[in-house]
């Protein structure tokens, strides 16, 4: 994913009665919240501006679905998700910088004025310390030992990562990954069929709720 600078606006799913279930539970499998680009493709290049607002939107949707849905148990396992997305954000924001600080700083270096890189170094620590408090930038120690304080930070990130990413990817596979096991599942409860390739996430809600409601009737019951 590439990041870039003066790019055109993007053409958001903005609400739950646009976006198909079907992208809904493909950004929760493959955590690309750049799905909600209605014009998006691999080689789409964004902005940080972009990216955050991509987020901001994600996490929107996402809270109103479960709030909507009043599944608890589902949204706790979604919260895990979401922090994982979080973290590998994070990942990729290190991640930028120091490419910045050993490639494109040091191919500057006897080209522009000492202060002028003196300038974009400390700037570049600045970001770095927002965006993890464990960053903690060594500011008259140079680039080289800047970037060995955040190669120790990116592992213990990555290894953080991987760690909970191969718990999470487990349930999400047994929840997502046949979604059309879902369905038939949906269909059997609702005793008929359901165009899941063409529906929105508010109707999928719409479903599930009836489904509960039957449910509880059933229990109600003692059938």
């Amino acid at each position: 994913m590439l990041i870039f600078r003066n790019i055109k606006p993007i053409n958001y799913y903005k609400s739950l009665d646009k976006l198909k279930i079907l992208t809904f539970w493909q950004i929760i499998k493959d955590k690309n919240i750049l799905l909600l680009d209605v014009d998006y493709s691999d080689s789409k290049k964004y902005s940080k501006k972009q990216l955050n607002e991509l987020e901001e939107l994600w996490l929107r949707l996402y809270d109103e679905y479960y709030i909507l849905l009043d599944d608890s148990k589902s949204k706790f396992k979604m919260d895990k998700t979401f922090e994982e997305l979080k973290l590998r954000d994070k990942i990729n924001q290190i991640k930028h910088n120091y490419d910045f600080l050993n490639k494109d700083l040091r191919s500057l270096i006897g080209l522009i004025p000492d202060e002028d890189i003196v300038k974009y170094e400390q700037e570049t620590y600045a970001r770095l310390k927002l965006i993890d408090k464990r960053i903690k930038p060594l500011y008259f120690d140079g680039i080289n030992a800047n970037l060995k304080n955040l190669d120790r930070v990116m592992k213990s990130m990555i290894n953080r990562y991987n760690i909970d990413h191969k718990e999470s990817l487990k349930e999400v596979e047994k929840e997502i990954q046949n979604v059309y096991d879902v369905v038939a599942n949906a269909e059997s409860w609702l005793e008929r069929s359901i165009p899941i390739d063409d529906m929105v996430t508010s109707h999928w809600i719409a479903i599930q709720n009836q489904i509960k409601q039957k449910q509880k009737a059933q229990q109600k019951n003692g059938k």
